[in-house]
């Protein structure tokens, strides 16, 4: 059994191990975004909006720490974020409480309308990405996550040439186990974070900022 000492000291040391792990993410944080790659988006042209900016800097926090279970969740509700706020500002509304789906639905069609070619496309990614990741994500179902976007490519004959070939198979636990489910959700979670990224800066550089710009 810990004495009441022994536990102090336990607090005093892990106080002193998270500090420093924090001060090695933020130095990593920092180094990461000065590197010419990271600089999409310049400070003066961000949009101002404080929802927006916290939900950008954390994904980036998560992903520089190697947390994109957590990025890719943030990535997630920040996309649905400024497809709603997009939406309140363009049918002069409040900020909808109508389903994710709705609403990239009458923004597609409005882009549309209106010539638009590159908003629809970048909503129609945005809508084609919630589709694939964003319930089983957000709602902590990472087995459904793996099963639905998971490949594994196995060799084998074709029957009928006798040739060798490679065919595609999602997860299956009783074949491929939990190695490489966990292999799988982290190579998922990992390119979709990045693909989720793409998509912001994206949505951020179109709607935000040359929409406004030309206004």
């Amino acid at each position: 059994m810990e004495t009441p000492d022994s536990i102090i000291k336990y607090f005093k040391d892990s106080k002193k191990f998270l500090e420093e792990i924090k001060l090695f993410i933020n130095k990593n944080i920092d180094s990461a975004l000065t590197q010419e790659t990271n600089k999409v988006i310049e400070e003066e042209f961000f949009p101002k909006d404080k929802t927006i900016r916290e939900l950008y800097n954390e994904i980036f926090a998560c992903y520089y720490s190697n947390l994109h279970n957590g990025s890719l969740s943030l990535a997630m509700e920040l996309l649905e974020y400024l497809s709603k706020k997009k939406y309140s500002e363009i049918f002069k509304t409040e900020y909808p409480k109508k389903d994710w789906v709705k609403v990239l639905n009458e923004l597609k069609d409005y882009c549309k309308n209106n010539k638009d070619q590159i908003g629809e496309e970048i909503l129609g990614y945005v809508d084609d990405y919630r589709k694939k990741v964003r319930n089983a994500q957000n709602h902590g179902n990472i087995i459904q996550l793996v099963e639905d976007n998971s490949v594994f490519y196995h060799n084998a004959i074709n029957v009928f040439t006798g040739e060798k070939a490679e065919y595609p198979l999602k997860y299956k636990k009783e074949i491929h186990g939990e190695l490489n489910f966990l292999k799988a959700k982290d190579e998922i979670q990992n390119q979709g974070t990045n693909f989720s990224i793409f998509l912001i800066n994206g949505f951020i550089i179109h709607f935000f900022i040359i929409q406004k710009n030309s206004e």
